[in-house]
């Protein structure tokens, strides 16, 4: 009997799209034994696979709330809250918000309605404006590699789930793509499939550099 598998492609502006559809799969009890991502879809596939907290179908339906408030959108339209400023100076300014008091709470506000989450990304967009950044003429990118999957993929879990996974990336060192596997899959693993170029800096694994294959 043939497998049944699931192949998610890039694209961060599809993110939702992907997740609505995953949510609807797993309503109607239709699974996956093969689960093959690039860029953007390793953020959907990763946390259907492994959420954080709760079930798969709760993870997708949270979806909607790692974008930004409409009202803020339409005027700056650029998610502050996936792409963050690289450098070390933005590095410990983003460790001096997490231990500000109310911060948890500020950042809990997406969860509790259109108004709540108009305020938290308006107080995330201003910190976003005045977190110092490091990008010159020099810069392989301007993004921060990112984070935020820690919030929500458990990592240690997606290594017993019972799919077989792949993630894959374009090493430049090698000059040709590469396959990360289940048992391989970590957050330095994804940070070079999302490596996406200009946006990010090609991510070094072992003295090779990484960008995003899709």
């Amino acid at each position: 009997m043939g497998k049944t598998a699931l192949v998610l492609g890039g694209g961060a502006p599809t993110y939702t799209l992907m997740t609505g559809a995953l949510l609807a799969f797993d309503e109607a009890g239709i699974t996956f034994d093969v689960v093959s991502m690039a860029g953007g879809g390793g953020v959907v596939g990763l946390s259907y696979l492994a959420p954080k907290t709760g079930t798969r179908q709760e993870a997708m339906r949270g979806s909607v709330h790692y974008g930004v408030s409409d009202p803020i959108y339409n005027l700056f339209p650029m998610n502050f809250k996936m792409f963050t400023k690289g450098g070390p100076k933005a590095a410990m300014f983003r460790q001096a918000l997490a231990m500000m008091p109310g911060y948890d709470k500020v950042m809990g506000l997406a969860h509790k309605g259109p108004a709540q989450a108009f305020v938290s990304d308006y107080l995330q967009f201003l910190w976003s404006a005045v977190m110092p950044g490091n990008v010159s003429l020099f810069s392989d990118g301007f993004c921060a590699p990112s984070q935020f999957i820690e919030q929500m993929v458990d990592f240690d879990a997606l290594h017993r789930v019972k799919e077989d996974i792949y993630l894959n990336a374009y090493c430049l060192t090698d000059k040709k793509m590469a396959i990360f596997k289940k048992h391989e899959i970590d957050l330095a693993h994804f940070q070079a499939s999302l490596s996406y170029p200009f946006f990010y800096s090609p991510f070094e694994i072992d003295g090779k550099y990484y960008i995003e294959g899709a």
